[in-house]
């Protein structure tokens, strides 16, 4: 019996505990971020000359557009130039990628970073090796990680594969471990509810449609008894002129 456990161990134990693990950032260099003081009022010598640049600050993460977790943690997704650990400029507009990140503080002070959520969208879609996800990123789009009061995290993830554009909506209750995925409609675009103060974030975020067959619209997703997200009716609060 004791063989037995040791073999099971070696074989799933191992992988199941090292999936536990965060990953380290590339990006997190471990140093100070702001080697230069800073003095008010901030005198800019020229035009576009940058903070960054005037004060010597190097920040710890990659810069981006940032939501909160309950506990009051940064969380950042994004797109990158160049493969990971090189580039340090997000995309701006909308552009195309091959791949995707979120980076997250952890308890630690340590920034973390996964791709989890693109690693269940490809389970999902049942994608096999040789295919490729392109996933959209940059500043013009709705790519944040929202949370609700539980920690629970969403994310729309809007991809093209064969010339086609798809959205997905991603749900994840365990730190952003593992996601469920749910398929939005076709021909519209997206955008999740932010985190503000008025919100109500003992429910889900609501997700904003909009297209030319349904106008304006709104989902109001829900959890279940057994803890899947289900994305509610939809709601047509404006019809296209």
């Amino acid at each position: 019996m004791i063989r037995i456990f040791i073999s099971f161990f070696l074989l799933f134990g191992i992988n199941l505990l090292t999936a536990q693990v965060p990953v380290s950032s590339p990006w997190d260099h471990h140093e100070l971020e702001l080697r230069d003081s800073v003095q008010f009022p901030i005198k800019y010598p020229t035009t576009f000359t940058r903070e960054r640049d005037m004060f010597n600050y190097n920040p710890r993460f990659v810069s981006q557009k940032i939501t909160f977790k309950p506990n009051n943690t940064p969380v950042m997704r994004f797109g990158l130039h160049g493969d990971i650990g090189t580039h340090k400029t997000p995309y701006g507009g909308k552009v195309i990628t091959k791949e995707n990140y979120i980076q997250y503080l952890g308890e630690n002070g340590q920034w973390h970073v996964t791709t989890s959520h693109i690693k269940y969208l490809k389970k999902f879609l049942g994608l096999k090796k040789t295919e490729e996800l392109r996933i959209f990123s940059g500043e013009r789009i709705s790519d944040m990680v929202e949370f609700d009061d539980r920690g629970y995290a969403y994310t729309l993830v809007e991809t093209s594969m064969n010339s086609k554009k798809h959205t997905y909506l991603l749900f994840s209750k365990d730190a952003m471990k593992t996601w469920q995925v749910l398929e939005l409609p076709k021909h519209s675009t997206f955008r999740l509810e932010s985190d503000v103060f008025h919100n109500d974030r003992q429910k889900p975020p609501v997700i904003l449609m909009k297209s030319k067959q349904q106008g304006l619209c709104l989902f109001n997703p829900e959890l279940s008894k057994k803890g899947r997200l289900k994305l509610g009716n939809l709601i047509r609060l404006a019809q296209e002129p």
